[in-house]
């Protein structure tokens, strides 16, 4: 299948919606499809990748929007293909809810959601029909370097960000109290992409490699995951693979609680906001709880060849 990703008005940075995109092309180049990225600006430097284009080739079978500032040059792109919008996220930072609405229930394209708290959103909130299709994980790649985790003293990993919605004051607000009352019991460790200086961290890596973070989220008994607007979150599907206890909020937007932190079968859950909430998780960590997380992922999120042979699917009948 010819397929073609619309960045045009957005474009490739540094940023985990463009590695998302990059390596779904790569799957898809893997399975025999013919696929190209469609953008003006290439800023992208994480890995090689294929080359972009800049003008839409003739004989493409399927344009997919990749944003919310993509939508309107798809569907209106003239052509006889298919026209698909591959929803990763609910752009609030980009779109207000009055225009984002429009565009999800526009019947002139074909909604694809990575995550079913997006597919619920755009049903209970818009009314807009849509189709999950995980972009999955790297099975291979996230794995338990051992099982000697659980020695003193229990190491408590998080993502940094700068992004208010990544909610990295809730780590950081934690990690003091916890601190304070437990001299020893705990570590905190982290990464990010910028500079942290938090005085709380045993450890921080600024834009790690792969073997630094396959060391890190193995050095961790617990991920927390306190981010609160996804799609799919791949932080804690990574950290899980790794053997780590995931502790997540219940909002129903974290790109978890739907699709594989279930309280009590694969993940531990926390009121929203709540401190203390938290600190009682950490209190009674429920190990038993990381094998089934395993197992749900390999079995229900799959990798990202099952699911981009899912989205070919989709596209075809789009």
């Amino acid at each position: 299948m010819n397929i073609v990703f619309n960045l045009l008005n957005c474009g490739l940075g540094n940023n985990g919606g463009s590695k998302t995109i990059l390596m779904c092309q790569n799957v898809l180049l893997e399975l025999g499809h013919q696929v190209e990225i469609l953008t003006a600006v290439d800023n992208f430097t994480w890995f090689p990748h294929k080359k972009v284009i800049t003008k839409l080739p003739k004989n493409i079978e399927v344009l997919v929007a990749t944003a919310c500032s993509t939508v309107n040059h798809t569907i209106y792109y003239p052509g006889n293909f298919k026209k698909v919008w591959y929803i990763r996220g609910h752009e609030i930072w980009s779109m207000d809810e009055n225009r984002l609405k429009n565009l999800y229930r526009t019947p002139r394209i074909l909604n694809i959601v990575n995550s079913k708290g997006l597919q619920s959103l755009l049903l209970d909130e818009f009314q807009a029909r849509s189709e999950v299709v995980y972009q999955g994980i790297d099975l291979d790649l996230w794995y338990r370097l051992n099982d000697a985790k659980k020695k003193s003293p229990i190491r408590i990993g998080c993502l940094y960000h700068s992004k208010s919605s990544k909610n990295w004051r809730i780590f950081a607000k934690l990690a003091r109290l916890l601190q304070n009352e437990t001299l020893g019991k705990y570590e905190f460790v982290s990464y990010g992409n910028i500079a942290n200086d938090d005085n709380f961290l045993t450890e921080y890596y600024e834009k790690p490699s792969h073997e630094e973070l396959l060391n890190l989220y193995n050095s961790c008994h617990i991920f927390l995951c306190p981010t609160s607007l996804e799609g799919l979150h791949n932080v804690g599907l990574e950290a899980a693979l790794c053997g780590c206890l995931i502790i997540c909020n219940n909002n129903p937007l974290n790109g978890m609680i739907k699709d594989y932190a279930f309280e009590d079968k694969t993940a531990m859950i926390y009121e929203e906001g709540n401190i203390q909430s938290i600190i009682d998780k950490i209190n009674s960590p429920k190990w038993e709880l990381v094998d089934p997380m395993i197992e749900h992922i390999t079995k229900n999120i799959g990798s990202r060849k099952q699911n981009m042979k899912k989205f070919v699917e989709k596209c075809k009948g789009a």
